[in-house]
């Protein structure tokens, strides 16, 4: 999406972002803020995959625009699928009572998943994916967040944990929901991190945490055409 339309569709929705000239400037990334923080994504100014997924589906009918994100069977506007991963010990299961436990002691009203991917490659459905999840703060809104079991070493430290089943579940669902929801990206939780630096990148030296503790965008992205 080019700035040029980013400033027309803020416009349509009311946010003075100026000029439609294509130029990033402090009245378009004021627009910008102040969309994202009525909308209840992160308030940083960047134009990032999710942001760009919610201004698509808000506002489906500018001329030439790309097509919205389409809504699921209760009407949720989904655009982005994030991947997370439970940081637990590679080769423990979770259960799904463990984690919605879990996830409940840090004050959720239940667990914030929508789905949780097994060691053996079956899955558990959690939160239901017409409700907004509880997996990534600032980026609830429009997205759909799955989680895989696993994630450190027995050591404690970040480390692709997947095992070969729950990889091929995992490009499976990733493909279902893509085509179920025409979706606009598929991240990793440490994609969302904030970018410190304004360069318009998130760099693994801004990464928050390093879940889900592999690159979601390249092996993921191809599946997106």
């Amino acid at each position: 999406m080019t700035v040029e339309e980013i400033q027309r569709r803020l416009n349509s929705l009311g946010f003075d972002a100026g000029p439609e000239d294509g130029k990033l400037g402090q009245r378009t990334r004021d627009a910008i803020r102040a969309f994202q923080k009525k909308h209840g994504l992160l308030p940083d100014g960047i134009i990032g995959p999710v942001t760009t997924g919610a201004l698509t589906a808000l506002t489906p009918t500018i001329p030439g625009a790309s097509p919205p994100a389409s809504p699921d069977g209760a009407g949720r506007p989904i655009h982005t699928l994030v991947w997370h991963c439970t940081a637990t010990t590679e080769g423990q299961e979770f259960t799904l009572a463990q984690i919605d436990k879990m996830h409940r002691e840090r004050g959720f009203s239940k667990i914030g998943y929508h789905k949780l991917i097994h060691l053996d490659g079956t899955v558990d459905e959690g939160r239901p994916e017409s409700e907004i999840g509880a997996h990534v703060s600032g980026h609830n809104r429009g997205t759909i967040g799955y989680s895989y079991v696993g994630g450190v070493d027995a050591a404690g430290k970040a480390k692709d944990t997947r095992t070969a089943a729950q990889k091929a579940t995992m490009t499976r669902l990733t493909e279902e929901a893509i085509k179920r929801n025409k979706l606009r990206a598929v991240l990793g939780h440490r994609d969302l991190s904030p970018d410190t630096d304004n360069d318009g990148v998130v760099e693994p030296h801004e990464w928050v945490k390093q879940c889900p503790c592999f690159n979601a965008i390249s092996e993921y992205g191809a599946l997106l055409r």
